[in-house]
């Protein structure tokens, strides 16, 4: 439906947040302001070769553990119309609320209000368009004019961008024609079954990058700092490194008890060097911190590298890969200090997603339990809830904080027959 269309009527009003939310969003929503300490996170688009895309996506906090309940956002769901601290969506699925505040606007509810065209739950809507939230502290949001049609507060935003479109253009259209206001701090990737993009703002400034090619996301600076940084690692080689063979020098053999090197270390040939002595020195230079910069390299490198070798053979294969790739960059608690204690606490990776917008599945694991757990959105009803019933909306636990482990000790034991 034309935005224009969806706002008919709609004026900017100074008034509290008007959306209706269940018992059960409430609590899903507050579970998820405990990540408010959030501030990195990794995203990685992985293609198949049946045709789908998997999004595989890190949250790395300063909070776990954490135990992540989800419910259903039906259709005709009304949000927006002020602020409200507990949904300040700095993070996509809702991690990091906080009060909104408006530059250049007096009050922060002046947000326009929105009934949702289309259901969601857990980052992704019934057409498959997903989101995922991401820390950007450069980050600064709009200042709209007196007379803007469309004002939406950052902490609406996964809200509207998830009820109120069914593709990446279809967002990218409303997005030019809005405008987000809230406290700085935060950035978005957008993705559907072809498309992905990353949204900013800076300076002020919307700045909508197309992600499909390069697919990969994390924290600042921003994106496009990012695509000049990986020129600085342009000599890593995905084969096996022995480039300076032509310049390397045979060694004299010597008889001395101490002299280590009589042949070479996969020949038998007089030791040489420079040569190759073990596996795994192509990646020689790959950044192997937590910083946002070296999880965006490393990303990049290990998804391009593994696609040209060994490109995975089924959408089974995939998921793997992107599982892989989700585990390179995952922060041991203790080993990521924050600046000031409990305000910035320890950093680690309390949960990951695998999203495939064609399937409309979201896949979510815990730092703690590493199985993942399914949700199949096309089997969910988004049909719009009658107030009169008075149902709770139902809701699922999709991360857990408890340790995980199959016994399969019976499978052993010796039965008569």
């Amino acid at each position: 439906r034309p935005m224009k269309a969806r706002f008919e009527g709609q004026k900017i009003e100074s008034r509290a947040r008007t959306a209706s939310m269940t018992s059960a969003m409430v609590r899903w929503a507050l579970v998820l302001s405990s990540l408010a300490g959030a501030s990195a996170c990794t995203e990685v688009r992985v293609p198949a070769p049946t045709g789908e895309v998997v999004i595989g996506n890190t949250v790395e906090a300063g909070r776990s553990p954490v135990s992540v309940r989800v419910s259903v956002t039906p259709r005709g769901t009304r949000f927006g119309g002020g602020a409200d601290p507990v949904r300040e969506a700095v993070m996509g699925a809702g991690y990091g609320r906080g009060p909104e505040k408006t530059s250049g606007r007096g009050a922060s509810t002046n947000c326009s209000t929105f009934t949702t065209v289309y259901g969601f739950v857990h980052g992704m809507n019934e057409m498959g368009l997903s989101i995922n939230g991401h820390a950007l502290d450069l980050a600064v949001f709009q200042t709209p004019p007196n007379d803007a049609a469309t004002v939406i507060c950052k902490g609406d935003l996964q809200d509207w961008i998830l009820g109120m479109h069914a593709t990446v253009d279809d967002v990218v259209d409303s997005l030019r024609a809005a405008y987000v206001v809230g406290s700085p701090g935060g950035q978005w990737g957008v993705h559907d079954a072809t498309k992905s993009i990353v949204i900013e703002y800076v300076r002020g400034e919307l700045r909508i990058h197309d992600n499909t090619a390069v697919g990969v996301m994390t924290n600042d600076p921003t994106y496009d700092w990012h695509l000049m940084n990986l020129d600085n690692y342009a000599a890593l080689r995905k084969d096996w490194y022995d480039s300076n063979d032509d310049v390397a020098i045979e060694v004299p053999a010597t008889e001395a008890p101490y002299y280590p090197w009589a042949t070479g270390a996969y020949d038998a040939d007089p030791h040489r060097v420079p040569s190759p002595i073990g596996h795994a020195y192509n990646l020689l230079g790959l950044p192997g911190d937590g910083s946002p910069p070296a999880r965006f390299v490393r990303v990049f490198f290990l998804r391009q590298y593994a696609v040209a070798v060994s490109p995975p053979q089924s959408f089974n294969d995939t998921l793997i890969l992107a599982q892989e790739l989700l585990n390179s960059v995952y922060k041991v608690l203790g080993t990521i200090p924050g600046r000031s204690g409990a305000a910035d606490p320890l950093e680690t990776s309390p949960t990951a997603t695998l999203k495939v917008p064609a399937r409309r599945v979201v896949y979510t694991r815990s730092r703690e339990d590493l199985t993942w757990r399914m949700l199949d959105l096309s089997r969910l009803d988004f049909a719009p809830r009658d107030p009169s019933a008075r149902l709770e909306e139902p809701s699922v636990m999709v991360a857990s904080t408890a340790f995980n482990a199959i016994d399969v000790t019976d499978e052993l034991l010796l039965t008569s027959k």
